[in-house]
Parts: C-alpha cells; structure tokens; sequence
C-alpha cells in the first residue's frame, strides 16, 4: 500500500515537473526574442503585443499590463524565469526523495515487536531469563496484552460496537470475541465523571447518529492487580477564552524543580512575583504528572 502511494506521489510530481519544463521552454524563447530585438510569443499563450508596444498578458481574475519590452522582460519575464527554474529545482529535490523512499519501501520492511523489542531481546541476553524462559514468556506476554484501546464509531448506539456504558449503574459492559459479556462494575471516574455522563447520554439519544453522533473510544489496561479503564471522548475547545491583556499579564516559568512567575500590569510595569517550589527526583511519571498538576492548580 505504502508503495503504491509513493508511486502515484512520484507520477504526480513528474507530470507537475513536465508542465513547469514546458512553461520555462516558452519563456527562454520569449527571453531570445527580446534579446534579438524582435518580441515574439509562442502560440497557445495569453501574451498579446499591441502596435503600440504595449504587452499584455489575460489571467484568470486578472490581467497585466506593460508599457515597452524593456519593463516587460525586467519586471515579469526574469522574475518569472527565476521563479520557474527555482520550481523546477523544487520538483526534482522531491522527485528524487520519493524515490528513495520507494526504493527503501522495496528493501527494508519495517517490523514490529508487540511486547517491546528491549524486552523481546532480553530473553537472550539477560542472565536470569536465559536460565528461566517460562519467566520471561509470561513477562513478554503480559507486556504484549497490557493494554487494549477500541476506536469507537459515532453510528454505535452507545458510540462503541465493543463496550456500553450505563451512567446509572455505572456499569461498563464489553462484548468479548467469544460473543461473551463481560461486566465492569462501578466504574467511576475520579476527573470527567460528568462530560463521561453527558457524552454518552448524548449519543444514546441521538436520533441522527449517522449525521449528529460522536465516537466513544475505551481503553483498558492490565495491571496485574487491578484494570485502569479510560474513556475517550472529544472534548469541544472552550470559546470563552480570555486574551485580554487590559488587566495585565502573569508569566509562567517552568523549570525542573520549581514554577516560577511574575505579575506585570497592562503598562508592562512589574508588580510582583514568586517561586512554588517542588521535588521530582526518584518519583515515576504517574507522581511526577500528579505534583506537576498540584501546583498547577496552587498556581491558577
């Protein structure tokens, strides 16, 4: 597929690259002729030569007019050889890229380990795993089922064909490949408990899915003890920002242990400033998202 795509790239830069030739062959001839003095077109252009001297050339929304050659060949007829030959140069840079790509499309074959290839490898060259394979064949497949993602579709009667959400019982259901229910109770969100509430509720009522529906994709991942369950949704940008600066304007700092900020006026006058400070080191990702967002929230 992606070779088939880069083909019809390099034939449409081709045809592009032969057209922009064409045109750069017509205005040599025409650059000749006003170097011999004897200004010529040739034929099938909307250049047209008055008795009077004056040139004239019929665009579409447009037409433009010089009153001698001499302004005629300075003003548009270089600039537009310029122009064309930088264009060319443009075409074949490309043309020459996407067949590189193409021949690497046609050597190489991209792969992918599900799992994690550092963990794929580590069966080999790690100590512990060489002695215990069965060890690291359960590690490599809890790393390869971790985590499911199911796109959603906005014609679904819930937005989702695989999962339904009730947002009274809070009772989250997947219909498994086997044909299979599964039940999640009490599946609460602790942020966007509402906009979950709201969107699903939306699309159980819409009328018009296929017009008017909104897709609701469903995340779970496997923990070993317990499942993280996220629910996708799209969330509309707010209209109601403020961009006004009449009342002056904070600046926000973010370093790697501390936020620091500063209070100007409208004018631009300093008012005042601080520092929150906070640590991150030895904390995982999940922490450090958690602090970030504390002080975040202390900074608001």
């Amino acid at each position: 597929m992606h070779i088939q795509q880069t083909e019809e790239k390099i034939k449409d830069v081709k045809k592009k690259r032969k057209t922009e030739r064409t045109k750069l062959t017509k205005l040599r001839k025409i650059k000749e002729s006003c170097i011999k003095g004897n200004l010529r077109f040739p034929k099938n252009t909307n250049f047209a030569l008055q008795k009077s001297g004056i040139i004239s050339l019929e665009l579409k929304n447009r037409s433009l007019i010089w009153m001698n050659s001499y302004l005629f060949e300075h003003r548009y007829l270089d600039v537009e050889l310029k122009r064309t030959k930088a264009k060319i140069g443009r075409l074949t840079h490309r043309l020459y890229r996407l067949e590189q790509k193409k021949t690497k499309l046609k050597e190489y074959i991209p792969s992918v380990v599900f799992g994690g290839k550092k963990l794929f490898k580590q069966q080999f060259t790690k100590e512990e795993f060489i002695k215990d394979h069965e060890s690291w064949r359960k590690l490599f497949l809890a790393a390869r089922n971790k985590e499911m993602i199911i796109s959603g579709r906005k014609d679904a009667g819930s937005g989702n064909f695989v999962f339904r959400y009730n947002p009274i019982t809070k009772e989250l259901h997947m219909n498994s490949i086997t044909g299979k229910v599964v039940t999640f109770p009490r599946v609460i969100f602790p942020y966007g408990q509402e906009m979950v509430n709201k969107t699903v509720t939306d699309q159980i009522q819409c009328k018009n899915k296929k017009e008017y529906g909104k897709p609701i994709s469903w995340s779970v991942e496997d923990h070993g003890e317990y499942y993280i369950i996220k629910c996708l949704v799209d969330v509309e940008s707010n209209p109601y920002i403020h961009f006004s600066t009449s009342d002056g304007v904070i600046g926000v700092d973010c370093n790697y242990n501390h936020i620091a900020w500063t209070n100007v006026s409208k004018d631009g006058n300093f008012l005042e400033s601080g520092k929150l400070t906070f640590s991150i080191e030895g904390k995982t990702s999940g922490q450090i998202t958690k602090i970030i967002e504390a002080e975040a929230i202390t900074l608001i």
